[in-house]
This record gives structure tokens, sequence and C-alpha cells, in this order.
């Protein structure tokens, strides 16, 4: 995650330093506004309620993988195995109480397996299966909680990570 920090950072200031005031930078930065704007307004001509993120509902915890250095025993997490968690816009319910939030904060890059073991030292195995890349995302709230950091496949699960304990999810109908 430091490493996305500093990426993210040094980008910011190449995109400060490089392009103010030229054409390219400026049709550059049309381009990411509309993008952008594409993204919370949904198809042209909706109304302007925003498109909800595919991550909202109730998940179920369906597998677990606990990475070498997790401080979570093998005990603690089989037995979240079968609970749920359900995210919705200002607050996200572990099954067991609801917890208020801000929002989502969305990494804008997406990890591939190779970058996923480099950062987080996890091996999650069949898990890569059909999965191209994932993008982090963090429920912004002061409180830590089971499902306050997870990961959204490009195949339709999500990847709670959890003291370094990693566990997948199933979109619970």
């Amino acid at each position: 995650m430091k490493k996305y920090v500093m990426w993210l950072a040094a980008g910011a200031l190449a995109v400060g330093l490089s392009g103010c005031g030229q054409p390219e930078a400026q049709e550059e930065k049309e381009s990411a506004a509309e993008a952008t704007q594409e993204i919370s307004s949904g198809e042209e001509g909706a109304d302007d309620t925003l498109e909800e993120p595919d991550y909202y509902g109730t998940w179920k915890v369906t597998d677990y993988i606990v990475s070498a250095v997790s401080a979570m025993p093998q005990e603690e997490a089989g037995a979240l195995v079968g609970s749920t968690v359900t995210y919705r816009a200002r607050s996200v319910s572990d099954g067991q109480e609801e917890i208020a939030i801000e929002g989502y904060e969305e990494a804008l890059d997406a990890y591939t397996k190779t970058d996923f073991g480099e950062d987080y030292r996890a091996d999650l195995g069949s898990w890569w299966d059909g999965v191209e890349s994932l993008s982090y995302v963090a429920a912004l709230s002061d409180e830590v909680f089971f499902g306050s950091q997870f990961f959204v496949t490009d195949s339709g699960e999500l990847w709670i990570m959890q003291d370094g304990a990693f566990f997948r999810a199933e979109k619970d109908s």
C-alpha cells in the first residue's frame, strides 16, 4: 500500500509540473474529467442519482487464507466462513452491528497477481483462476472492523482483508 501512495503522489507531482498550460495536458485533464463524470452520473440522460458500485449488497464469506505474516489465528479466520458483510453508501454491517462510514476510498489502479503477492506477501493460489486484476477499496471510518478493507475482483468476488488473513466472498442472493 505504501508503494501505491508513493506512486500516486509522484504521479500527481509529475502531472502538475509537466503539463501546466500545455494543450496536450489540458486535453488529458478534460478526458479524465469526462470519464469520471460518466462513472458518477451513469448513462447520459439519466437523472442525477449515482449508480451504486457492484460491491454494494450482502456478501457471504466462502473461504479464507491466512498469510505467513498474519496476526489472525487459523481458528479465528475459519470461524468467519459463512458470515456476511453488507455494504451500503453510509454503513457497513458485519452481521452483528451496523458501522457508520463516510463513504469508500477506491484505488485507481488494479493489482495483478504479481503486484498483490509482492505488496501483501500472500499466496492466494487458485483464487486467481479467472481473475486478471483486482482493485482495493476501504470503508472510510475511524473504526477498524471486519470488512473495512477489501478487493473487488474482475470476476465478481470480493476478497476481504483483515489482520493478514484474506476472506473470499460471493454475493449473497
